[in-house]
């Protein structure tokens, strides 16, 4: 759990309380080369904006793929507020539902490609969400 789930799940609550979307997602693709990485910050832009190939790491189909998704995702949600929609080839896209109290849902991007995952928040979450939340509303005042 990154420290600022909590907080930005908290965020998205509020949203919805105030009427607006929020859409969640956690990145979690291999990312290739020499020095194995793991996900650091910022990797995901590579992704988001399809620049793999100004970038020195072996990346191979999968990861284009999942590129091609990612800003697709995002240029949906530029131009219409919402992420959803086709890919380049005309089929649908998984869907991204937007994060909710009912509906505590994410997009996980994946090598495999985008899949929408519930988070199924654990209580320790739930309460740090929650005091995020008091916090929040103690600093709109």
């Amino acid at each position: 759990m990154c420290g600022l789930e909590p907080t930005i799940k908290a965020l998205a609550l509020r949203r919805q309380e105030i009427g607006k979307k929020t859409y969640y997602y956690r990145f979690d693709a291999d990312i290739p080369g020499w020095d194995n990485p793991g996900n650091f910050h910022s990797v995901e832009l590579w992704f988001f904006f399809e620049t793999l190939a100004k970038c020195w790491r072996p990346f191979h189909g999968q990861h284009y793929d999942l590129a091609r998704k990612m800003c697709n995702y995002w240029c949906n949600f530029i131009k219409t507020g919402d992420p959803n929609g086709e890919d380049a080839d005309g089929t649908k896209m998984p869907e991204w539902k937007p994060y909710t109290k009912e509906t505590t849902f994410g997009m996980a991007f994946k090598t495999e490609g985008p899949q929408p995952e519930a988070s199924g928040e654990t209580p320790f979450m739930e309460m740090l969400i929650r005091r995020m939340q008091d916090r929040i509303k103690e600093e709109e005042k």
